[in-house]
């Protein structure tokens, strides 16, 4: 009777195996052959070679091996596999107004959470959240990269480029002084756009729809 521990690169079942912890031993029998040994192995943790979801498996094993067949044979039995890295996906629009802020997501359920930007635009508030604000530059594109990692500490990492839609030129068109007490000083801004909202502070007052390419604007004192 022999027992101890011994590293081993053995085959199961046609695939390479690295035997970490081995403990056997053997007895001699006589399964038709006097000389025969048979040798139980009992596999505390093996490695596989193959790439892929099994390269890091953890696998407790009984196999047996001879002396006359270079076959190995016996039960196999997974009791955990390594985890899988966690899918990583920024959730947003493509594109974005100039001049904004927008908001992006990352997936839910992770343990940390890292955001970091480059190009025309930065991050406003926190970088640490499943979510994150982003200030918005008036014309160009942006890169948004973010990395996780999930409660089984695996990792990933992974980027979005948004472009920016550029903000238009407002520019207001109109007399710089005007008399006092006067109606009738027209203001106009740049046509095509979508929308108008005008507004007036100090002594004078718009007069008709304020919403339109142009206004009026009645003088005070």
């Amino acid at each position: 009777m022999r027992t101890g521990v011994l590293p081993a690169l053995i085959y199961a079942f046609g695939f390479p195996v690295w035997v970490r912890y081995v403990l056997f031993w053997g007895a001699i029998i006589g399964a038709g052959q006097a000389n025969a040994k048979i040798y139980p192995l009992i596999f505390n943790e093996i490695y596989e070679n193959n790439s892929g979801a099994d390269a890091n498996e953890h696998t407790t094993a009984t196999y047996w091996v001879t002396n006359t067949n270079t076959n190995i044979f016996g039960a196999r039995n997974t009791t955990q596999y390594a985890s899988e890295d966690p899918s990583c996906l920024i959730t947003g629009s493509n594109s974005v107004c100039g001049l904004s802020q927008a908001t992006f997501t990352a997936p839910s359920g992770m343990s940390s959470y890292l955001w970091s930007i480059s190009g025309n635009a930065s991050i406003s508030g926190s970088a640490t959240g499943s979510s994150v604000t982003i200030n918005v530059s008036s014309s160009g594109s942006f890169t948004l990269s973010l990395a996780i990692t999930d409660a089984s500490n695996s990792s990933a990492n992974c980027s979005k480029m948004v472009s920016i839609i550029a903000a238009p030129n407002c520019l207001v068109s109109g007399p710089n002084l005007v008399c006092s007490n006067t109606p009738g000083y027209t203001y106009s801004a740049p046509s095509g756009m979508s929308s108008y909202f005008w507004v007036v502070s100090g002594p004078a007052t718009l007069v008709g729809s304020n919403t339109g390419s142009s206004i009026s604007v009645t003088s005070g004192f």
